[in-house]
Formats: C-alpha cells, structure tokens, sequence
C-alpha cells in the first residue's frame, strides 16, 4: 500500500460534495499514529483505543448520565502519559462544544474517565463490547479489578 498515494486521493476526494474523509481514516491513522507520536514525545505507544467514551456524568457531575461523548483516539504512552486525539480531515468541522468537553475531561482526568467507562458498562447493553474494552484496560494496568468493582 502506498500511503502517500491513499493520502492523495483522500484529500482530491474531500473536495466532493458528498465525501467525508474522517469516518474513513482512522485506520490509516492508526498506523501512522505509532510514528507520529514518538517525533514528537519520544516515546513508544502502549496502547490505542479508538472512540474512547468519555461519559458526560464524569466531566460535567450535575448532569448525572450514563452518556458519553467519543474521542477518536486514546493513547497511553510507554512513560504512562495519556493522550487524546481528536482528528480532523476538515478545519470546517471543529466545534467549541467539542473543545469544552475535552477541556474538562482534562481537567477532571484519568482516573475519572475510567471510573465513568464503568458505569458506562453497567448501564450499557454492549454488554460484550464493554467488556472488551475494559478488559484492554485492565491489561494495560489503567483499571483493576478489585478497586473498580469488575
């Protein structure tokens, strides 16, 4: 595969009307991701979830809810740092909401949002998936049994 090449065509084909590049990309992400994250913090990537749910009862606790918003890509890094990415094929399509969420899912941090994604799965009826992504979370040594009740 020659990723200059799929690059190209992504970008002469956002140009369509009816195009969007972003829900299409993310694998190709994905693999880039490893590269582009260690240029810039010098560090191996751990582990990458793409749209990590972060459940708004967490960041926002007077609106007590089992629902979340998705960030298109967490990263722990090998040095434990998290990141979160949000990409976009389009600057047309940042949003300020978008932004304030983030924002506050910074400011309320880790522990938090993964406190939420199980409550989250409590109430889900992803039942399998949920439990899949806790268990990539257990195994990476963000969540444990014992302390968050699984």
């Amino acid at each position: 595969m020659n990723i200059i090449k799929t690059f190209d065509a992504l970008l002469d084909w956002k140009k369509l009307p009816a195009y969007r590049a972003e829900p299409r990309v993310d694998f190709i992400v994905a693999g880039a991701l490893p590269e582009i994250l260690k240029e810039k913090y010098s560090e191996e990537i751990t582990l990458i979830i793409p749209e990590l749910p972060i459940r708004i009862g967490s960041i926002y606790p007077k609106i007590n809810i089992n629902k979340s918003y998705k960030v298109d890509f967490y990263v722990l890094l090998d040095n434990g740092n998290n990141v979160f990415i949000e990409f976009k094929t389009d600057s047309n399509s940042r949003r300020t909401k978008q932004d304030e969420y983030l924002q506050a899912a910074k400011n309320v941090g880790m522990k938090k949002i993964l406190e939420g994604i199980v409550d989250i799965s409590k109430a889900s009826s992803y039942k399998t998936k949920y439990s899949y992504l806790l268990n990539k979370l257990i195994s990476n040594s963000l969540l444990s049994t014992t302390k968050n009740g699984l």
